[in-house]
């Protein structure tokens, strides 16, 4: 059905979602903050693209689970990942539908993403309200160049001011008229705080979702669990080095691999697909090859789903979480999702992460791009992980869905 037909049967209130790249946290993204907007009456439109592969996201599970629901139209922008980076490419898809549609509020819930493919959106269907939502704000922490040669680190070190001062620029200047936003938020309240602009809220770090029924792949979740009891038992008092999500370089999957080859007395578990190409510091194939033939790596590819009992287990199996980020300034989901579940962390001495730990008291970190430190503070964790249990849990009290309700209902209502 075309948009403009689909539009005529629509009378009630509505907003546009628009979410060109689901993969990864936006799936959630999309699912919580549509549902939020369902219980408020809402007409809700889900503009969202295809999957690198050419997939429909109406095939990806928590897509699914949402064109499921009344009072919900999930709409196809095609293949649209190659353009996500292109200045002005997605204007004229966006504003057809806005133009099709006449949403009460366009939410762009990628808007890190979208900056620069949206430009010159502001000047297009100005009666329209938008709002965007913003997770990468890593340039208002402080750079670590501690670990450079005197020149490379002065060189780093003014390049990073100087992306520091036009993230300042673009924030508290160009970003309302460049998307023509009203409202925005970020995941990050150091941020908020730098900003000092009450158009922009913060909202927590939506990292999981509620109430959804996403029960396509029981029958390989029983599996997969009884798989892994059966791998638990071989290994029994061995410590559970968890790697969870896409097996990206600068999420450390390499250093974990690393980690756990060089400690006898520990397992490697990782759950969530490989990216194709990626390049690693460590030779990951030989890595693996050493923890096989000792019968201590156990590793699934299977879709992204917010929340299962499979998940749940691999995060009950282990003690803590260790977060080897390589320069890694921005809030980790994951990170917030290990500590619901009572699991202290270890993460890099910078950004918000670092920020977090040391504000809550939730594990500890170590010097940035340091193995060595990396490897004594995992040594100590192990020994003290429970010393940070009680608080790991308060702390992932503040990403609930009540306070999530709350921000966006200062924000919208």
């Amino acid at each position: 059905m075309k948009h403009s037909e689909t539009a005529d049967k629509l009378k009630e209130k509505r907003i546009l979602i628009f979410c060109p790249d689901i993969r990864g946290h936006r799936q959630i993204h999309c699912c919580v903050v549509s549902d939020w907007f369902l219980r408020f009456n809402f007409i809700v439109l889900l503009a969202v693209g295809r999957c690198p592969n050419g997939e429909r996201a109406i095939a990806m599970p928590l897509i699914k689970y949402l064109s499921r629901k009344a009072n919900i139209i999930i709409l196809d922008l095609g293949n649209i990942n190659e353009q996500i980076l292109v200045p002005g490419s997605l204007v004229d898809p966006l504003s057809r539908i806005e133009n099709d549609f006449s949403p009460e509020w366009t939410f762009l819930l990628s808007g890190d993403q979208v900056r620069d493919c949206l430009k010159g959106l502001g000047k297009r269907n100005k009666g329209i309200k938008r709002a965007a939502l913003f997770i990468t704000s890593g340039y208002f922490y402080r750079f670590d160049c501690s670990q450079q040669i005197f020149l490379r680190r002065i060189y780093k070190r003014f390049r990073w001011e100087l992306h520091r001062f036009k993230e300042n620029i673009y924030f508290k200047n160009i970003v309302w008229d460049h998307l023509g936003l009203k409202l925005a938020f970020s995941v990050d309240p150091i941020f908020i705080k730098e900003l000092r602009d009450k158009r922009f809220h913060y909202i927590p770090d939506i990292y999981r979702t509620w109430d959804n029924d996403v029960s396509d792949f029981q029958i390989l979740i029983r599996k997969l669990k009884s798989k892994y009891n059966v791998f638990l038992e071989r290994h029994p008092k061995k410590e559970v080095i968890l790697f969870f999500g896409t097996r990206s370089r600068y999420k450390g999957y390499d250093k974990l691999l690393f980690l756990a080859a060089n400690h006898p007395d520990t397992i490697f578990v990782s759950c969530g697909r490989p990216l194709e190409n990626e390049k690693y510091f460590y030779d990951i194939e030989r890595l693996k090859l050493e923890l096989e033939q000792q019968g201590r790596i156990f590793e699934v590819n299977i879709p992204f789903l917010s929340h299962n009992d499979f998940f749940e287990h691999l995060f009950h199996s282990c003690n803590f979480m260790v977060f080897p980020y390589d320069d890694f300034y921005r809030p980790s989901g994951i990170m917030v999702q290990a500590t619901s579940f009572g699991k202290p962390v270890i993460v890099p001495s910078v950004g918000y992460m670092n920020h977090m730990v040391d504000e809550y008291n939730v594990g500890l970190t170590y010097k940035n791009n340091d193995i060595v430190d990396l490897f004594r503070k995992f040594n100590i964790i192990k020994k003290e992980y429970f010393k940070y249990s009680e608080n790991a849990l308060n702390f992932s009290k503040n990403f609930s869905r009540e306070n999530i309700d709350g921000a966006l209902s200062k924000g919208f209502f």
